[in-house]
């Protein structure tokens, strides 16, 4: 069936339930060119969203799959969106899908239930994700996280990261833990972008020395797990440590100099700051160049020293 038939079809059952009362069963369709998209002011019939991923939506892209999520205007729109997102073909869930998705689930009502069986570990780490970024209270993402866990859906390396960017002081650190363990369990404390994680977690909850820990513990650290754990170290104010590791970097970026420029200007080391600030222009001809965090910590250390470069 063409877009022009079943636009056709959906308008008469709209005429229909509208005679009848019915009007819960109705949706509004409209098209332009060959696009579809369909509005529902109530809830959408089962037999409409199976008529629909049948006959037109497996057969269009992503972006039809929005038009569809994004117009649905239900108050249960949220298990609407759900049920039409796992219609939607693994191949077709893009990260556009993905950020579309993640800001409706932003939104929700406090009310929305994530016990939905059918969702996979894609959407329950969006899930996830989109309570992080609605700067949910910490319970809120490990709770999905345990739901996830008891309809028997396993956690991959992705998961964690977004759950643990959740625990972020002091109070939080039990729970930090908690999901350590169960990183353990999954076998997943070896994988780097988790590693990182747990060190910005346990750095964020004032556990400087599992932070170490956890840093000591990574066989061959990237750029990013070095500057995580310089910068934990700074952030607590004990630069001559961070120093330490500092010198120890195999390679450092912009990030690693700014960084450790900065913790100098925090603790009142000025000169400091600006003598390293002068071995990093000395390597800038191998690519690394100051952006403007780091002149604004140069600037400061000026400003402090009563003088200007």
């Amino acid at each position: 069936m063409d877009i022009a038939s079943l636009e056709k079809f959906l308008q008469e059952r709209i005429k229909v339930g509208g005679k009848a009362g019915a009007l819960g069963d109705s949706v509004v369709v409209t098209r332009e060119k060959s696009k579809i998209t369909v509005t529902s002011d109530s809830n959408f019939s089962k037999r409409y969203l199976k008529y629909l991923t049948k006959k037109y939506l497996k057969k269009h892209n992503v972006r039809d799959w929005l038009r569809v999520i994004s117009s649905n205007k239900d108050r249960n729109r949220h298990a609407i969106n759900f049920k039409l997102y796992n219609r939607c073909e693994v191949s077709r869930r893009s990260s556009l899908t993905m950020q579309h998705l993640t800001k409706l689930l932003s939104t929700a009502h406090p009310t929305l239930n994530f016990a939905h069986p059918a969702l996979e570990s894609l959407t329950w780490n969006t899930i996830i994700r989109a309570q992080v970024l609605a700067t949910s209270p910490a319970h809120k993402p490990i709770s999905v996280y345990f739901r996830m866990r008891f309809h028997g859906i396993e956690p991959y390396f992705r998961t964690f990261p977004f759950l643990l960017q959740s625990f972020n002081s002091p109070p939080h650190l039990q729970s930090g833990q908690q999901i350590h363990a169960q990183i353990h369990l999954f076998g997943l404390a070896c994988d780097t972008f988790v590693q990182t994680s747990l060190i910005n977690m346990y750095s964020s909850c004032g556990d400087l020395g599992s932070a170490r820990q956890v840093f000591d513990e990574i066989g061959h650290p990237d750029l990013p797990s070095w500057n995580s754990i310089i910068t934990s170290f700074i952030r607590e104010g004990q630069v001559s440590i961070a120093r330490e590791l500092f010198d120890l970097m195999p390679e450092r970026n912009v990030i690693s100099w700014s960084s450790m420029i900065n913790g100098y200007v925090r603790s009142g080391e000025y000169r400091e700051a600006l003598l390293l600030f002068r071995q990093m222009q000395m390597v800038s001809v191998s690519g690394v160049r100051p952006n403007e965090f780091t002149m604004s910590s140069v600037l400061s250390a000026c400003g402090r020293l009563g003088r200007v470069l």
